[in-house]
């Protein structure tokens, strides 16, 4: 059985605030756990990316529900660097990933949830400059929760950008 995972940002989060912070985005998921089908969609989305020689990082955080000061419902990414193309997800204590979600509880900089999914991310259109960042794209990926149990996230469409 897999344990709770808490991720933070906090490790990278100067790099990529120096990026900027996109909160225009909309994300729909559909949470798919015993047979039955849930649906979230919110507009709270924060996209942070950052390209310095080398370097290259990225989060999307999307949250699901009001900004009450209350943990709720959330997805997160965190990426290496970005372009058009199809990304493997993958536990990032695994090995070498360029992607890795979570899908849980959170609030601000982080997220927990039971356990990094495995699927992919594909990303129709992105562009970068310093001055302004968009992306658009889908993702699926699944992991087991800690009660055993199957769950799928899934997202035909999602956007978010920063002027």
């Amino acid at each position: 059985m897999k344990h709770k995972v808490e991720f933070s940002t906090a490790d990278i989060a100067q790099e990529i605030n120096s990026g900027g912070v996109a909160r225009s985005g909309n994300v729909e998921l559909k949470i798919t756990r015993n047979g039955e089908v849930s649906e979230l969609k919110t507009d709270w989305v924060v996209f942070r990316y950052v390209e310095d020689g080398q370097f290259a990082a990225g989060v999307i955080h999307a949250f699901f529900g009001e900004d009450t000061g209350e943990e709720v419902p959330a997805v997160f990414f965190g990426t290496r660097r970005l372009g058009v193309g199809k990304y493997e997800i993958r536990d990032p204590f695994e090995g070498p990933h360029e992607v890795n979600a979570i899908y849980g509880l959170g609030r601000g900089e982080s997220i927990g949830g039971d356990a990094f999914g495995k699927g992919e991310l594909v990303v129709d259109e992105f562009s970068y400059s310093p001055s302004s960042t968009s992306i658009r794209g889908s993702f699926d990926f699944d992991y087991i929760d800690r009660y055993g149990v199957a769950v799928n996230v899934k997202c035909l469409d999602f956007w978010a950008s920063r002027h």
